[in-house]
């Protein structure tokens, strides 16, 4: 108590000599009473010592406690907005990966039995023996050269440059068989109305049915139906079967020329009749064509579906842990 009064805090450094200490004056009680009192400051000195140890440990724990809970708190929403982020892409790619595959293979699936049962039908319509069976065992058939029966023409040499070049709403068909053998449109006309194309070169002897405004190029060939006695839907269904046939393939690009296709024969049932055959194929072929353009469309749709799910469940899983967190921690 008496020593920090005679210390000397005029150096730069403060200090306390040996002389200085030794003339500090004390005053001192009979030793017995001065035994008690040393007694009883040490008693109080080891019991604030020992308070302070616990007062230390407990807010240490306390301050432990808390700071593990909110760094838990923390890291835990972290590492599960990063988890749930990246499980969520890999679960949302692997399951639209696995959705689309398996439509894709399913209506793949639908589209070939469709399809071969349209060839089926188309067949056994076409066929003579079963036309008289449907009709009657009387119904009259003629038989006639194509040449007999259309005119015959070939397209004009349309490049893409001119395409490009001559922008319309007027189709070009080609010798291409995919987008119904549309190559592009130009605003040039050379056919109106109702004909019949056939590819000559490359996937030769492939037929299309055409109505309306369009061009074809030197790789087409095109019937005009001349023979009031002939349904040009009906034709164009019988040359589908009967065109590849002729197709010409010792050459290095396969062809059926004009002059060939104007040799083939078919046979042909009463106009009538050919009109109701016609009319029951091509809507069989338009429901199996709608059925190829609707494929991608319904899988982008089931996507749409499955992105919508997922993002709901996500961010309900999301609010879940958010609300335990809270509840946690209050």
């Amino acid at each position: 108590m008496e020593a920090p009064k005679f210390v000397n805090n005029a150096c730069p450094i403060p200090n306390l000599n040996l002389s200085r200490t030794e003339e500090i004056e004390l005053d001192f009680p009979p030793l017995q009473i001065q035994q008690k009192i040393a007694t009883i400051l040490d008693t109080f000195t080891e019991l604030s010592a020992e308070l302070s140890a616990e007062l230390s440990a407990e807010l240490s724990a306390e301050l432990s406690a808390e700071l593990s809970a909110e760094l838990s708190a923390e890291l835990s929403a972290e590492l599960s907005a990063e988890l749930s982020a990246e499980l969520s892409a890999e679960l949302s790619a692997e399951l639209s990966a696995e959705l689309s595959a398996e439509l894709s293979a399913e209506l793949s699936a639908e589209l070939r039995e469709r399809k071969k049962q349209y060839a089926f039908y188309r067949d056994y319509l076409l066929n003579q023996e079963n036309i008289r069976k449907i009709y009657g065992a009387n119904i009259p058939f003629e038989t006639f050269q194509v040449k007999d029966i259309c005119e015959i023409r070939r397209g004009r040499a349309i490049t893409k440059a001119y395409i490009r070049n001559n922008p319309g709403e007027n189709p070009v068909y080609s010798a291409a068989t995919t987008n119904d053998g549309e190559l592009g449109r130009i605003k040039d006309c050379d056919f109106d109305g109702e004909y019949i194309t056939w590819t000559t070169n490359g996937y030769a002897g492939v037929v299309f049915y055409r109505n309306g405004k369009f061009n074809a190029s030197q790789d087409c060939g095109v019937l005009k139906v001349k023979n009031k006695k002939i349904c040009t839907k009906f034709l164009s269904f019988l040359l589908k079967i009967e065109a590849p046939k002729f197709v010409h393939n010792l050459a290095s690009r396969p062809k059926l020329s004009q002059k060939v296709m104007a040799e083939i024969e078919l046979s042909f049932p009463p106009l009538e009749i050919q009109e109701k055959i016609a009319d029951i194929l091509f809507a069989f072929e338009k429901l199996c064509n709608d059925l190829v353009e609707g494929i991608p469309a319904e899988i982008e749709l089931r996507k749409k579906q499955l992105d919508y799910y997922q993002n709901f469940l996500f961010n309900w899983v999301q609010e879940q842990k958010k609300n335990s967190l809270s509840t946690n921690l209050n």
